[in-house]
């Protein structure tokens, strides 16, 4: 069975703080930004989870949501882009 997996779909962005600002105004924070940087056309969304639960002390249902959270704004932003493996 194949794999949802996620890939970086723009570059057009600067870095601020901990944070990424998009040309188009979209703006990810900490959290987001470490989704958005193992958005990296290998990960799938548990690779994703799992990262997010080694850097943060949340619990693993804040993890998912979190991370669900954000790979939808991010598809639906252009940012990211659903690539079968």
């Amino acid at each position: 069975m194949e794999k949802k997996i996620y890939m970086q779909n723009n570059d057009e962005y600067r870095i601020y703080g901990k944070g990424i600002l998009f040309n188009n105004g979209f703006a990810l924070n900490e959290t987001a930004t470490l989704v958005f940087r193992q958005c990296n056309g290998k990960n799938n969304f548990s690779e994703i989870t799992n990262m997010l639960l080694s850097e943060y002390n949340v619990s693993t249902e804040e993890a998912l949501a979190d991370v669900n959270t954000c790979i939808e704004e991010m598809l639906e932003n252009g940012i990211i882009i659903e690539v079968e493996k």
